[in-house]
Parts: C-alpha cells; sequence; structure tokens
C-alpha cells in the first residue's frame, strides 16, 4: 500500500520538531510518508505559524496536531483514508 502523505511544518533547530519526527517513526514507520517544511523559507509560512511549530497537517491543509504528535488523530485520519480508499474503485 502507498504511504500517507502528510506535511510537518517544522524549523531547523527545533527540539520540539525532532521529537515529533522521531514519534512518527516510531509509531507510525514506513506506513506514512512526511514532507518536511521549514517555516522559515517562506515568509507566508512564518507569518502563519511562527514560533508555534511543529505542526503535522494532511496534503490539504487539515491539521491532525501541533507541538507534540497526537497518535489518536493520525490513526483516527488514517482509518478514515483507508476507509475511503477501500469504496473507490
Amino acid at each position: 500500500m502507498t504511504p500517507a502523505r502528510l506535511v510537518q511544518y517544522a524549523r531547523q533547530r527545533c527540539s520540539l520538531c525532532h521529537d515529533m519526527d522521531d514519534a512518527l517513526d516510531s509509531h507510525f514507520g514506513d506506513a506514512i510518508s512526511v514532507e518536511r517544511r521549514d517555516v522559515d523559507a517562506c515568509p507566508e509560512w512564518t507569518e502563519r505559524y511562527g514560533w508555534d511549530v511543529p505542526v503535522l497537517t494532511t496534503e490539504s491543509g487539515e491539521e491532525l496536531c501541533r507541538h507534540q504528535l497526537d497518535v489518536a488523530a493520525v490513526r483516527h485520519w488514517l482509518q478514515g483514508r483507508d476507509a475511503s480508499s477501500a469504496r473507490s474503485p
């Protein structure tokens, strides 16, 4: 199965961001693929998130969690994604 794609808005030297990376790997491994976006690389992201990182979203922008990994929220999203994939022809 293709890994679910998520987006993480983060900063280079952010311990919470590194903690979320480790937790994502630990809990979800190859089931997800995370695109990491450095909020300092884009003025719009810097304005939107500032120091309020990390933020984990779906590709469509739905926020799943902020600051710490919410394992239950990501699992819930994955289950809904898997259910809709099973219904698609």
